[in-house]
């Protein structure tokens, strides 16, 4: 039988084998024969939240980018010469047990900021670059004046370029962008079907919405990575990436990846350490 999407001889396993939870490195449901080693760079996730035109708060490591930082960055990424792809890009490749050549750079945004639409949005554009916006499912429904709505995160995911190509995919950052490690107010199965609402509903959400399918998750803060009970249901769901917050490994939940490199964006954040990151030079 099943309960949602994990059955429950899966729940009782995953119970009964609790204590190793955090320890699924050594997992053998990983593809380790696609494992994609790279030696000749990196593929760094250059994680941006909101872009603001003016800030009264210029204080070290804000969870902002302004405008005109961003704009340097997208000048400074683009003229560096480094292959700009997608998470259905790098997916592909692991699929397909073929290596990634060469250094690559995901641009990524956290939230679903109403700053995705008004300038991320033009400016990838306009630099015909591709990007990753993880969306929270209830604030696109109830976005007021901080959020992007289904209307305009439609807009975005359906751009097409002069090639024909679509540059923008939508992942999930859960429901309602709360932290999925279990609260200690909450049982064992209590917080099992949180996590599942907070897959199962976002990827409904996002699809019924915008009429594609997703299969990248964004956990909220980070919290509950490597968590077994996550990883089993995000599989189940038929996720293909639940992604950390500044981890580099085991965010493709299938692969091993050791290529991979986390990069926050902050307001004083310097791009062109990415850049070397991806390079293989830090």
């Amino acid at each position: 039988t099943k309960i949602g999407y994990i059955s429950t001889d899966s729940l009782s396993q995953l119970i009964q084998n609790k204590t190793n939870e955090n320890n699924i490195h050594n997992n053998n449901s990983y593809n380790k024969s696609n494992s994609s080693e790279n030696a000749t760079g990196y593929t760094v996730l250059l994680t941006y939240h909101l872009i603001k035109i003016s800030s009264d708060n210029n204080s070290p490591w804000q969870f902002y980018r302004l405008l005109s930082d961003f704009e340097k960055d997208i000048n400074l990424i683009k003229s560096s010469g480094i292959n700009v792809v997608n998470y259905r890009y790098v997916i592909e490749k692991l699929k397909k047990g073929e290596k990634l050549n060469g250094p690559h750079i995901i641009i990524q945004f956290d939230d679903g900021y109403i700053s995705d639409y008004l300038y991320a949005f033009p400016i990838l554009k306009k630099n015909n670059l591709p990007a990753t916006f993880f969306i929270t499912s209830y604030r696109a429904s109830n976005p007021g004046d901080s959020f992007a709505s289904w209307t305009q995160i439609k807009e975005i995911s359906d751009y097409v370029n002069s090639d024909g190509k679509k540059l923008f995919e939508i992942g999930s950052h859960g429901h309602t962008h709360t932290s999925l490690d279990k609260n200690e107010n909450e049982s064992y199965e209590e917080w099992i079907a949180r996590l599942r609402k907070e897959f199962e509903v976002s990827k409904k959400e996002i699809e019924t919405k915008l009429g594609q399918a997703t299969e990248i998750f964004a956990l909220p803060f980070g919290a509950g990575f490597g968590r077994a009970e996550i990883r089993q249901i995000a599989l189940d769901t038929g996720y293909e990436v639940v992604r950390g917050w500044k981890k580099d490994n085991d965010n493709f939940i299938k692969y091993k990846t050791d290529f991979i490199r986390f990069f926050p964006v902050y307001n004083n954040s310097n791009i062109q350490d990415a850049i070397d990151m991806a390079l293989g030079k830090k």
